[in-house]
């Protein structure tokens, strides 16, 4: 839990969480309304962030709209730059890209074929994510024996210890394929994890994006491929095909895929 309510007082107490004590402290006290509780800390932040927003939380977000005396578009933009301090606080500004409105909503593969797209795939570019810190970063989708399919993340940290997590891969809609989620702990949602574009034997176009409370939205996007390199044309195409449907492609950075260990 990260928010708490003394039992004498009014006010918020925040607890350190994952070590950002002072910020959330100054974050009770900058949306003045009980900050998210019963959080556990892990990767999939961005999603948490919507889903683990406790009921109190929300009702005096929406209740702030129900008892404002201001023009309810007013009422929703100072709730706006509330949310803004949040997601700054928690450092979304230098690392996730957050945006105004709702998630954009690009068609994805047609016709995907998730056994086609199983085997290991190397991260040739990226938009920022808190979860991924290190070099040589690749995923391996393969077929569990219970019929589900799973994906295993590695990364090589700056230590040199090479960091793995294992997470389920669910289809969310059956008519488009190609919308899957991906859960890398039971106590956490999923995220999605829409493949926008694959010829499955080169590369990958993926794009993941969060809602919260439909007034701000985050977003992650990789581009991937089957080899540590990719063709600096084909990137530039890739990110043109984010481009085409509003997704921001300024921030994107490149991972690094030298000198990777051959365990990996």
């Amino acid at each position: 839990m990260l928010c708490k309510q003394q039992h004498n007082s009014n006010s918020s107490t925040c607890l350190s969480g994952w070590g950002f004590q002072r910020s959330w402290q100054v974050m009770c006290r900058a949306l003045q309304f009980p900050c998210p509780c019963h959080h556990t800390a892990g990767a999939a932040l961005v999603t948490e962030i919507e889903e683990n927003l406790c009921y109190d939380c929300r009702a005096s977000i929406w209740g702030s709209y129900q008892v404002s005396h201001l023009h309810p578009g007013t009422a929703m933009l100072g709730t706006a730059v509330r949310l803004s301090v949040l997601l700054g606080l928690l450092g979304f500004g230098k690392g996730q890209m957050f945006h105004m409105g709702p998630c954009p909503d690009p068609p994805v593969q047609e016709n995907f074929d998730i056994s086609k797209y199983l085997g290991k795939w190397y991260e040739i570019e990226k938009l920022p994510s808190n979860f991924e810190k290190g070099s040589c970063i690749q995923a391996n989708y393969s077929l569990k024996e219970n019929g589900k399919f799973k994906v295993i993340n590695k990364e090589l940290l700056s230590s040199g210890k090479v960091n793995e997590v294992e997470g389920e891969i669910m289809h969310t809609d059956v008519k488009e394929p190609a919308k899957l989620s991906v859960r890398f702990n039971w106590f956490m949602p999923s995220a999605p994890y829409w493949v926008i574009s694959t010829d499955y034997e080169n590369y990958s176009l993926v794009y993941s994006c969060t809602n919260i409370l439909w007034i701000f939205h985050i977003d992650y996007a990789w581009i991937m491929s089957r080899t540590p390199d990719m063709h600096p044309e084909t990137v530039e195409h890739l990110k043109s095909v984010l481009q085409s449907y509003k997704i921001d492609t300024e921030k994107m950075m490149p991972t690094d895929q030298l000198n990777c260990p051959a365990e990996m």
